[in-house]
């Protein structure tokens, strides 16, 4: 069954993806939020099969995707409204900063920002 998953990139990246798809190798999140802190604002939508394990937040393709797979692009312009790093760095003392990167992720969704 086909599913939906996410690419975020950089604008020179962008155009090459727009003029020959995506290369073999590449990573696609399962949410649009992971795209944009991971990869960029510029996100790709993009729609395949693939065996994954359950509740993967990303999945790598062997395979080339021509441009013709892309179901929409998109370019988002953030504006952080309010951010409390304070309140992280207190509640998560001591993780190391790539758990942290998980922390701030949840803050994206919503858990400390005000829209």
């Amino acid at each position: 069954m086909k599913r939906l998953w996410w690419h975020g990139t950089t604008t020179k990246c962008a155009r090459v993806i727009l003029r020959e798809g995506f290369r073999k190798g590449t990573y696609y999140a399962a949410q649009l939020e992971d795209a944009l802190k991971f990869g960029g604002p510029h996100v790709f939508t993009v729609a395949f099969s693939v065996n994954s394990r359950a509740g993967a937040w990303q999945v790598c393709l062997d395979n080339k995707l021509p441009p013709e797979a892309i179901v929409g692009y998109r370019i988002y312009h953030v504006e952080q409204k309010f951010y409390n790093a304070e309140k992280i760095d207190k509640r998560f003392n001591g993780w190391r900063d790539g758990e942290m990167a998980c922390c701030e992720q949840a803050a994206i969704r919503g858990k400390g920002v005000k829209g």
